[in-house]
């Protein structure tokens, strides 16, 4: 198994149980966690494709998604006029990891097109 995929699948599955975790800490509006988990099961979707030519494309959007997610969160924590409630060290700790992730998935996807070229 491709090292990326397998990453891609513990993510999703970090991802969805630190949100469950998120949601039944803080009794979050449904609207603002539901993209959270769309997310995570695209992922996963994208991980069991990977081995088909479109897949690391898929997952490169599925990082690229968690990481608008995560920046929207972070700076929303951070506008001056509404005091950070959550802990935004955390959100910018994961922030920086799917910039990271998606930059690697970005590379995957060079890879495989110049594989098929």
């Amino acid at each position: 198994m491709n090292a990326f995929k397998l990453y891609c699948f513990i993510s999703a599955a970090c991802l969805a149980l630190g949100e469950t975790w998120f949601v039944v800490m803080t009794d979050k509006y449904p609207p603002l966690w539901l993209d959270d988990y769309l997310a995570a099961a695209a992922m996963l979707v994208s991980a069991s494709l990977w081995q088909r030519s479109y897949g690391p494309a898929l997952t490169f959007a599925c990082w690229a998604f968690v990481f608008g997610n995560l920046y929207a969160m972070l700076f929303t924590r951070l506008e001056p006029i509404n005091p950070p409630d959550r802990p935004w060290a955390l959100l910018a700790i994961l922030t920086l990891w799917a910039a990271i992730s998606t930059g690697l998935a970005l590379v995957h996807v060079i890879k495989r097109s110049k594989l098929e070229n």
